[in-house]
Parts: C-alpha cells; sequence; structure tokens
C-alpha cells in the first residue's frame, strides 16, 4: 500500500502544481522525508497522512480512498508496473545479448502499441565506425541481425508480460545513441 499511495501523493501533489518543497513548508514534514514516501520507501505514519492530506486540501480519509479505489488511478499503477516489468527484464535480455546493460530503456505504452528507446553506452569503436557512412551501414546491420537472431526471446519477455499476441515489430537502427522499437499488438493490452 506504501507505495500506490505515495504514488497517488505524488500525482496529486502534481496535479495541484505543488513542489516538494512548498509542501513540506505547508506540512511541516521534511522534504527528505515526502521523498521517501512519494518513492514507497517509507509509510507515512497516522500522524504525517493527516499532516500531508491536510496540505493537499483533502481529508486523511479522502486520500487514501483516492490512492486505493480511483479506478483512474489503478490504472495508472498497473501501467507504471508494467513499464517497470518490461524495462527489467529488456534490460536482463539486453546484457545477456550484448554483455553489458544499456544505459537507459524508456518505454511508453499506448492502448495497443509500445515504444521502447533504448539507449547503449557509447563504445570508442562504435564511436568511430558511426562517423562513416560504411561504418553507419555496417552498425545498422549489425543491430538488425542481432535483433533477427534475438527476437523470439524479445517476443517471449514481452508474451510473458503482457500475454497479448504481436501484430507486428519495426525497429529504427539509424542511431548509434538511441535503438527505437516500436511494437503494435493484436488488441488493447491494459
Amino acid at each position: 500500500m506504501s507505495k500506490q499511495l505515495g504514488y497517488m501523493i505524488r500525482q496529486i501533489r502534481e496535479r495541484k502544481e505543488i513542489s516538494q518543497q512548498k509542501l513540506s513548508e505547508i506540512s511541516g514534514l521534511s522534504q527528505s522525508f515526502i521523498s521517501s514516501i512519494e518513492n514507497g520507501q517509507k509509510s507515512p505514519t497516522i500522524r504525517s497522512l493527516k499532516e500531508l492530506a491536510g496540505a493537499l486540501d483533502m481529508s486523511d480519509e479522502e486520500l487514501v480512498k483516492t490512492a486505493l479505489f480511483s479506478p483512474k488511478n489503478n490504472y495508472i499503477l498497473q501501467k507504471n508496473k508494467l513499464v517497470t516489468e518490461i524495462n527489467a527484464d529488456l534490460a536482463r535480455l539486453y546484457k545477456g545479448v550484448i554483455g553489458q546493460g544499456p544505459k537507459k530503456i524508456n518505454t511508453e505504452i499506448y492502448k495497443d502499441i509500445l515504444i521502447i528507446r533504448i539507449k547503449p553506452y557509447s563504445n570508442p569503436i562504435l564511436i568511430q565506425l558511426v562517423k562513416t557512412t560504411r561504418g553507419q551501414r555496417l552498425l545498422n546491420e549489425l543491430a538488425r541481425y542481432l535483433f533477427k537472431s534475438y527476437r523470439m526471446d524479445f517476443i517471449k519477455v514481452l508474451n510473458n508480460l503482457i500475454g497479448v499476441d504481436i501484430k507486428n515489430i519495426y525497429c529504427d537502427y539509424s542511431s548509434v545513441d538511441e535503438i527505437v522499437i516500436i511494437i503494435r499488438f493484436n488488441r488493447k493490452f491494459l
């Protein structure tokens, strides 16, 4: 419950355009404590929950009810949990294929589309290759080959998490700084 409640406190705070610093000043709680609550690292006490609710101009019952029972909030939590799971599993797969994990994975979820942006770590050899047209073609072919070789593993990761058949996959390898994968599913998955 603490992660969900913390996430909702952040959502309500941001919707009301209140910074953590301002919320700290209004509630009398430290900014680091508020940050820990919002990140699910600490659970608020009854007293701190009342202070936060008052600072957000809500009753503490309304705050807890909003966090636990709002369908929109549950959808947001499901979506964020799915994004976290996809990113973690793809980072493991990427590390298994390349030998080191990516610098960053950013996944966006829409009704029946996933957009995954993978930022690899810079490699001196890749930086030299990207400077020439021939090197860019070679890197593009290598990325395509790796994706084709591990495509079934990639699809398995997504199917385990989403459970919806993939309609098609498009990959853009035109940049050494980022690989973009767009996946369209046969139906909505959230």
